[in-house]
């Protein structure tokens, strides 16, 4: 399960998995993904760990759905100016 962009110019605005017994953290990797605006990673996956706090820095996420999972630890605070989380 991953997403691979080649090429100049290309943005990843939403990134889901669902459904698939992912194991393991948050990659902190995912904070680079600058454009990305919904992230959804939910229903059956069993992802442990804290919440990266890059995440909620990115400047265009307005949607974060983590649901069943087995994270732990206090989700960060966002500095960032765009739209309330949903």
């Amino acid at each position: 399960v991953g997403v691979t962009c080649e090429g100049d110019n290309v943005t990843i605005d939403q990134f889901t998995i669902a459904n698939n017994n992912i194991t393991g953290v948050i990659p902190k990797e995912i904070q680079l993904l600058e454009s990305l605006k919904c992230l959804h990673i939910f229903k059956n996956n069993r992802l442990h760990g804290h919440v990266p706090p890059g995440i909620l820095q990115l400047p265009h996420l307005n949607c974060l759905n983590l649901i069943e999972n087995s994270l732990s630890g206090p989700i960060p605070e966002s500095s960032s100016t765009s739209s309330p989380l949903q």
